[in-house]
């Protein structure tokens, strides 16, 4: 699900909204994800999308980042509360590596017979 709030300035746009739903409760992620260059204040962003949206969950997910620059930023993340997760993708689309912080995201690779 994405979201826009533009009324009546650009205030966010949201990658993705996913609603787990139980019994005792509905717990709502936000997901940010960038496919390019990206750094800490992205990260802070969605720290403050959270407390704005009054969410408590959110995780941040790149694409193609080298090791070394995905450690160097996953200590503040988790310092955040946002759980960053890493994405290798070859020329093909296909997920080559994953490197993450302990999260509940689930990567859905799609199969072509």
């Amino acid at each position: 699900k994405r979201i826009e709030m533009s009324e009546p300035i650009n205030i966010l746009e949201l990658d993705v909204v996913s609603t787990n739903l139980s019994a005792d409760c509905i717990n709502k992620t936000l997901i940010e994800i960038k496919s390019g260059q990206w750094g800490m204040p992205d990260v802070f962003k969605v720290r403050g999308w959270l407390d704005f949206l009054k969410y408590n969950n959110a995780s941040f997910i790149s694409l193609n980042a080298s090791r070394e620059q995905f450690e160097q930023r996953q200590q503040i993340a988790e310092e955040l509360q946002i759980k960053l997760l890493n994405i290798d993708i070859d020329t093909d689309g296909k997920i080559v590596q994953c490197f993450e912080a302990e999260t509940d995201v689930y990567l859905l690779q799609p199969s072509f017979a």
